[in-house]
């Protein structure tokens, strides 16, 4: 071992191994693919803390090594000139001195380039290839990777796919802070194959029965990245008109928070158009909403929305999805599942020539026997 290199006491230090996806080396994408990872698995990762990162690749992928410290604690090595070793990674320096900080980083440099050149060439060759599919070669090179600041926000495919298949929605919860977008929700009038077509981010728990309507608790937590926090939105200088806007619409205000600026309110369970105009003041004014829950108690719906303090990147589309979907929320009648769902004991047969059905969904039981569920013109589900 070198003069002034000691082993790191493991009390000292965390080590995190994260799969790293090549399109997020470079650029700023991937100092905030690194810090949003460490947030999820570091606790309490905050600005106290420094970290550093050394890349290396394994058959499985590219892999980012990554130590984090308190900042007081590589101060206290530094000042004494000590360069660290770590068990996990013994043969990099991490947080080394300046001169040999920019040896390191020339030769990750070199070896990002040549992971991606590599990576290029791989991916041209295995396209030229005519005897492999489309979908071969997608299953072969697809990486995980962040999602990106373009991507539609998960919660508009959801919603459009619950109306879509005539499900409804309670004790609904939505979380958006341009980093993670994070909901929860109750799914009434759908069954749990009808959701294999959704994001593999969306996790379904045990389902229920309420008066035969199936109902399934859905949650998901989807992570973005942005390229900068945007700029303070003006939300709070639209306080009165926004009280206007819930007067005029006959909805009933019941509190409003200062810091950060919020709003509850409630709706009758026949006022699903005038909470959707409320939604349009929202998306004509580029008012930021970072949380929105929405529950149904007693023929009533309590709304409660809070706003951001900056204007948030990706927002695009939502007000004019939850507009869309108002009625989810509204369930002015009750969910009624058609009879032929339950009685049906045996798969039918044959179809009648006349009748066009729709494939939603697919069991397979244990024993190799497979039930299909269709919906028809009329919108009836049956099996088979």
């Amino acid at each position: 071992m070198k003069k002034n290199t000691i082993n790191c006491p493991q009390k000292d230090y965390d080590f995190y191994t994260i799969p790293f996806p090549v399109k997020a080396l470079f650029g700023p994408r991937r100092e905030h693919y690194i810090f949003s990872e460490l947030e999820k698995l570091h606790p309490c990762f905050s600005n106290d803390c420094s970290y550093d990162t050394h890349f290396r690749i394994e058959k499985s992928g590219l892999k980012a090594d990554v130590v984090v410290m308190q900042k007081y604690k590589v101060a206290e090595y530094k000042a004494n000139k000590t360069n660290l070793v770590f068990k996990e990674s013994a043969r990099h320096h991490f947080f080394a001195q300046r001169k040999r900080k920019a040896v390191y980083m020339f030769l990750t440099a070199a070896v990002l380039l040549i992971i991606v050149l590599v990576y290029t060439i791989n991916l041209f060759s295995a396209a030229r290839q005519p005897d492999l599919t489309e979908s071969q070669l997608t299953q072969t090179y697809t990486e995980p990777e962040p999602s990106l600041q373009q991507k539609e926000l998960l919660i508009l495919h959801l919603l459009n796919e619950i109306s879509t298949n005539g499900g409804t929605v309670s004790d609904f919860s939505w979380h958006f802070d341009g980093y993670n977008e994070t909901a929860a929700m109750l799914v009434k009038g759908l069954f749990p194959e009808q959701f294999m077509g959704f994001d593999s981010e969306i996790k379904l728990s045990s389902m229920t029965f309420e008066a035969s309507v199936p109902v399934i608790p859905v949650s998901f937590n989807e992570h973005y990245v942005v390229q900068a926090p945007g700029e303070l939105s003006l939300c709070e200088t639209k306080r009165n008109a926004l009280r206007k806007v819930i007067v005029e619409n006959n909805l009933e205000l019941i509190e409003e928070t200062v810091q950060p600026f919020g709003i509850k309110f409630i709706a009758q369970n026949n006022q699903s158009l005038e909470t959707a105009n409320l939604i349009s003041f929202l998306e004509q004014n580029n008012m930021p909403v970072s949380d929105l829950k929405i529950n149904s108690s007693q023929n009533q719906i309590k709304i409660e929305i809070v706003f951001s303090s900056v204007n948030l990147a990706g927002l695009s589309g939502f007000y004019e999805c939850i507009k869309n979907n108002i009625k989810l929320f509204f369930t002015e009648q009750e969910n009624t599942m058609p009879q032929e769902m339950f009685s049906q004991t045996e798969p039918l047969q044959t179809a009648q020539p006349q009748q066009k059905l729709f494939k939603i969904g697919q069991i397979i039981k244990p024993d190799g026997y497979v039930i299909t569920w269709y919906k028809d013109e009329n919108g009836k589900i049956v099996k088979r």
